[in-house]
């Protein structure tokens, strides 16, 4: 079968030109506090193309990537459940709809974006917070014994991606140790994190490294 991978464009902030549902959202977590002046849209570009050389030759190479065109897949309802994190307008949620999944929660700071993921999602359980905020009482009270099968989360990426100013010291950076913490106090089956290609390169790799050996801290060893 003929497969697909689109690749997050961050000159432009689409993964595919002809995708339709919204972008996650941007609160004060996401939201794009460093925007580039004109200028530096040229250089972002340039920063960009380099960066996805880099990764065609060192993971694309590696035999860990693989190609899957969605046109070509059916989905069907099942038993399994999922929670989303950083969710921002509901994109990844959307997704996971479409594959069949069950959502019990979902966790997102910027109240338009919420609004949002209210609308299409009404019988979602959401929390309008940061995420420093959710603590494992919070968790558990709020999915009432629901189990999570699959823990989706997008970190905010503003100081990794390439199309920003890339700052090491954007406090944001930090923000996926939540994600690892709120990991471990719900134990899903599978975790998906969600982030630009310039967080693999960030610190020479010791982010991406870093990120890896706190999972493995909680009990997921096998995250690449």
């Amino acid at each position: 079968m003929q497969q697909h991978l689109f690749l997050p464009d961050e000159s432009t902030g689409s993964t595919n030109p002809q995708a339709s549902e919204p972008r996650r959202g941007s609160g004060s977590n996401r939201g794009d506090r460093n925007k580039p002046s004109d200028g530096g849209a040229k250089d972002a570009v340039s920063r960009y193309s380099k960066l996805k050389a880099e990764l065609d030759q060192n993971l694309f190479a590696n035999g860990k990537w693989f190609e899957v065109d969605t046109r070509e897949l059916a989905s069907e309802p099942s038993n399994l459940t999922f929670a989303d994190l950083f969710s921002g307008a509901g994109g990844i949620s959307v997704g996971a709809r479409w594959a069949g999944l069950s959502k019990v929660l979902s966790v997102e700071i910027d109240s338009d974006a919420s609004n949002t993921i209210r609308r299409n999602f009404p019988d979602n359980r959401h929390l309008e917070m940061p995420i420093e905020q959710v603590t494992a009482e919070l968790l558990s009270s709020t999915l009432r014994g629901s189990p999570v099968n699959v823990m989706f989360g997008g970190p905010p990426c503003q100081g990794f991606s390439v199309a920003g100013l890339r700052n090491p010291q954007d406090p944001r950076n930090q923000l996926f140790r939540d994600y690892v913490r709120v990991v471990g106090y719900a134990r899903p089956d599978f975790v998906v994190m969600e982030n630009v290609p310039g967080i693999l390169s960030m610190g020479g790799g010791r982010v991406r490294d870093e990120i890896i050996r706190q999972f493995s801290e909680i009990g997921y060893p096998g995250m690449s």
